[in-house]
């Protein structure tokens, strides 16, 4: 079962993360689903986000913008490759709802 990839979840999200880079040789693989069984990836311009090495995420809280327009708060997820997939949370719209799973992957060491 996955995990809803959103803004009150933010906190353990975090602290997963942490804790996976944290260990010895390993690093944090995500997935990320348009559903809550976790049978449909989501895609972005570097395609399917299956087994991404997360590297960090962050939290924004709403905000006025310089415009004088709110913002909604939303979350950023940093891959490994330089991409980014960003979530933002709209309170009037919740069409737009993700899920996560989180795995440990082994990073690849070199011998000389």
């Amino acid at each position: 079962m996955a995990t809803e990839l959103n803004t009150a979840n933010y906190d353990v999200l975090n602290e997963q993360i942490k804790t996976i880079l944290q260990s010895y040789g390993k690093t944090a693989l995500i997935s990320i689903y348009s559903d809550a069984d976790a049978q449909n990836i989501v895609s972005d311009a570097h395609g399917a986000i299956k087994d991404r090495q997360a590297m960090s995420v962050c939290y924004t809280k709403s905000y006025i913008g310089a415009d004088g327009n709110p913002t909604s708060p939303y979350v950023e997820i940093f891959f490994l490759d330089g991409s980014t997939f960003t979530d933002v949370f709209k309170s009037t719209d919740d069409d737009d709802k993700y899920w996560y799973v989180l795995t440990t992957g082994n990073i690849k060491t070199l011998s000389f």
